[in-house]
């Protein structure tokens, strides 16, 4: 192995030690302004001090996350490209780290999931799957993996089809327009599968709204 390859696990390994500090440190934090909040009736001043500590250090989370994910990124493009989802275990104690910092930080559960999965742990999969949806309702990058776990692995083919349909719904978002193009493919084949003619034909319109916006909107 070369020194750059084997340096990439390690620089993951410190950013990780460093931001599990820093987590340490905010959550401490949060429960001084949680207690801060709970004891509002002290006064109108505590409650608005308790209130801006607790919505800086969600920033600070949010900020840690997204850290977080910028150390492995890189290594998913490069180092490992190439090789099987299922021997990218490393990044499962920094996904989990990410989920709790930012429960909405979205890539984080369609990428563990599938981690998780093939390396034999379905339930553990489907659980951190639900998570995702449940705290992020109209994520279609979360329906859609939950979706694909269900058909796949679970042979579960009506609790797919449920969360497919759902990825089709008015308010749904998705991680980009190229994200939206790949997952709504996905639905269609779900639809398909389940053999509904509507869903099938709603997931060919929004499919084609997708490839129309994915140029303008994604850098290539």
């Amino acid at each position: 192995m070369s020194g750059r390859a084997a340096s990439n696990p390690m620089r993951t390994a410190t950013v990780f030690a460093l931001v599990l500090v820093f987590l340490a440190v905010a959550l401490g934090g949060q429960a001084v302004g949680d207690a801060a909040v709970q004891s509002a009736e002290k006064g109108s001043v505590t409650q608005s001090a308790g209130r801006a500590g607790f919505a800086y250090l969600t920033g600070l989370r949010t900020y840690a996350a997204a850290v977080l994910w910028n150390s492995i990124d890189p290594i998913m493009d490069t180092y490992f490209r190439g090789k099987p989802f299922d021997e990218n275990r490393f990044m499962l104690p920094i996904i989990s780290a990410v989920v709790a910092l930012d429960p909405h930080f979205t890539q984080a559960y369609s990428v563990g999931t599938w981690i998780i999965a093939r390396n034999g742990k379905l339930q553990p999969a489907l659980d951190l799957a639900r998570r995702g949806v449940e705290n992020n309702p109209n994520s279609g990058t979360c329906r859609v993996a939950y979706a694909q776990l269900l058909q796949t692995m679970d042979k579960d083919l009506p609790a797919a089809h449920k969360q497919a349909a759902a990825a089709l719904g008015d308010h749904v978002t998705w991680d980009g327009t190229q994200d939206a193009s790949d997952g709504l493919r996905s639905v269609l084949a779900i639809m398909r599968a389940a053999k509904d003619e509507d869903g099938i034909a709603k997931a060919k319109e929004a499919i084609k709204r997708a490839d129309a916006a994915w140029p303008q909107d994604d850098t290539p």
